[in-house]
C-alpha cells in the first residue's frame, strides 16, 4: 500500500513570507515563462508545454474549473512525467527592484 501511495503522491514546495500588505510578492502565473522547467530525469521542458507531452509539462490555462468548483482565468498547470514518481521542477530567481 505504501508503494502505491508514494506513486500517486504530489510534492509542492512553495515558500511564502508573511507581510502586512495586499501587495503581490511573487506572481507565479506572470513569471512562469521566466522559469526553467525540468522533469525528474533532468530533461528541460518547454514553456508553454503541451498537455500531450509524456515528459511532463507546464502551461497557462486561459480558463479552468478548480477543486472548489469555481472557474478561474490564467491558471498555471503543471503535470509530471507520465511515469510512477514523475515530477516537475520550475525554478526562477525573483527580479531585483
Amino acid at each position: 500500500m505504501a508503494g502505491r501511495l508514494a506513486q500517486s503522491s504530489i510534492m509542492l514546495l512553495v515558500m511564502f513570507a508573511t507581510v502586512a500588505s495586499s501587495q503581490t510578492i511573487f506572481d507565479f502565473v506572470s513569471e512562469a515563462h521566466r522559469a526553467q522547467w525540468f522533469n525528474d530525469k533532468g530533461m528541460r521542458l518547454p514553456f508553454p508545454g503541451s498537455k500531450d507531452d509524456n515528459r511532463g509539462f507546464a502551461l497557462i490555462l486561459p480558463k479552468a474549473v478548480l477543486e472548489d468548483g469555481r472557474s478561474y482565468t490564467n491558471v498555471l498547470e503543471t503535470h509530471p512525467r507520465w511515469q510512477p514518481n514523475g515530477r516537475n521542477t520550475g525554478s526562477s530567481l525573483p527580479r531585483q527592484k
